[in-house]
């Protein structure tokens, strides 16, 4: 089989290719000095596998 890996770069890109490449929508999301900014500011402030993880060392 061929290596062809350089060759992915000339190629022509499919719409959800090209989708993913432009991450400036997500841009407005993180944390700036330890608050969360941006999709997950909406007053919860755990994500289901920090609540899961949470559960799980509770119980110990």
């Amino acid at each position: 089989m061929d290596n062809n890996k350089n060759r992915m770069k000339d190629r022509p890109k499919s719409n959800p290719e090209l989708r993913k490449m432009y991450s400036e929508h997500g841009a407005d999301i993180g944390i700036e000095n330890g608050q969360k900014i941006g999709a997950r500011d909406c007053g919860t402030n755990k994500t289901k596998t920090e609540k899961l993880y949470h559960k799980a060392k509770k119980k110990d």
